[in-house]
Parts: structure tokens; C-alpha cells; sequence
């Protein structure tokens, strides 16, 4: 039996079973992959990153094909020594699949950095668009018809709308006159 993981790692285990594992609070189904001991821990540590198990192709020894995608949690890594033909001990990794609403989100994700890209190349390209210098005035066009008369203006009345300096002037004098005048305070302006 063989795997190949995504980026084209090529294995061969001694055993893969697959179970459900609770993880993250959760039920999922999972792949236990099981290693000689001389594969080495960190080989396979290497191997089963999660992009790595985005898709895992198992072939059996007679030809059979399974496809496995979205294995890409990891539950468990486990060197237990002494327990395959040699004594030497084996190597199980325990990976478990993404559930329906991690699949859609990541699908939503894939969707926005998609539209993302190919917003950021739309506006690469925009620079490239080259524009000329403005172009000359053009003629003034003909004059328009003359528009209906408007309503009488109205006239400001004197005291009404404005005074004058003099009118100011004999204000301020009419009001301080109107003032009671307290032991000679106010007598006049003038």
C-alpha cells in the first residue's frame, strides 16, 4: 500500500484505519496512518502538515484507489516503541476531516481571495491606461432663449431697510438722552 499527499510525498505505511475521533468538540471522521519507526517522527511530522492532507491518495496493493480530502486536522502523533514485527516500534499519525461548515468557509474564503486578486490585477492594469493632454477649448455655443421676466424688485424704504450715518448718530443720542441721569453721570454726547 502507498500514499501521496498533496505536494506529491510518496509513502508506504504499514496501516491506515479509519475511525471517528472527537476533536474540537466534535465528531469527525479521522485516518490513522501507521509508520515503521524508521520513517522517523519528524519525516512524518513534516509530511502531515494540513496543506499537505488537503488530498491524500491511498493505492492499495491490488491497484484500488481512495481519494481523501480535507484531512487536515491533526489529532495525534505517536511513536510507540516495540510494537511492530521488528520491536523497533511504529509511528501512528491520527488526522481528522474538516466538518460541512469549516468545507463552506473555506470555500467562501477561497471565493474572496479569488475576487481579491482579481480586483488587485484590475487595478495594475489601470495604471497602464495612458491618458493625453487636455484638448483645445471648444466654441461657445449659440445663446439661449431669454427666460420670462421676473417679479418687481422691491425698493428698501428709509428707517425701514437702512440708515444712514446721521440717522446712527441721533440714535445713540436719542437713547442716551432717555436716560435717567444719577448725580451727573450722564449729561450728554456729543
Amino acid at each position: 500500500m502507498r500514499i501521496y499527499l498533496q505536494d506529491g510525498t510518496e509513502l508506504e505505511p504499514l496501516d491506515i484505519s479509519g475511525e471517528p475521533a472527537t476533536v474540537q468538540g466534535e465528531a469527525r471522521d479521522s485516518l490513522v496512518i501507521a509508520f515503521p519507526a524508521s520513517a522517523g517522527l519528524e519525516a512524518i511530522n513534516t509530511a502531515f502538515s494540513a496543506a499537505n492532507c488537503e488530498s491524500i491518495r491511498i493505492v492499495e496493493d491490488g491497484g484500488t484507489e481512495h481519494i481523501h480530502t480535507g484531512y487536515v486536522l491533526r489529532v495525534s502523533l505517536v511513536l510507540a516503541p516495540g510494537e511492530d514485527e521488528s520491536g523497533d516500534g511504529r509511528i501512528a499519525v491520527t488526522m481528522a476531516k474538516r466538518n460541512y461548515a469549516e468545507e463552506q468557509l473555506l470555500a467562501i474564503r477561497t471565493m474572496a481571495e479569488e475576487t481579491a486578486a482579481q480586483m488587485t490585477d484590475t487595478q495594475l492594469a489601470l495604471p497602464d491606461v495612458s491618458v493625453g493632454p487636455p484638448g483645445p477649448q471648444g466654441e461657445t455655443g449659440p445663446q439661449g432663449p431669454q427666460g420670462p421676466a421676473g417679479a418687481d424688485g422691491y425698493t428698501p424704504e428709509r428707517g425701514v431697510d437702512y440708515w444712514t450715518e446721521a440717522d446712527r448718530q441721533q440714535m445713540v443720542q436719542d437713547v442716551i438722552d432717555a436716560l435717567p441721569v444719577y448725580n451727573g453721570e450722564v449729561e450728554s454726547v456729543g
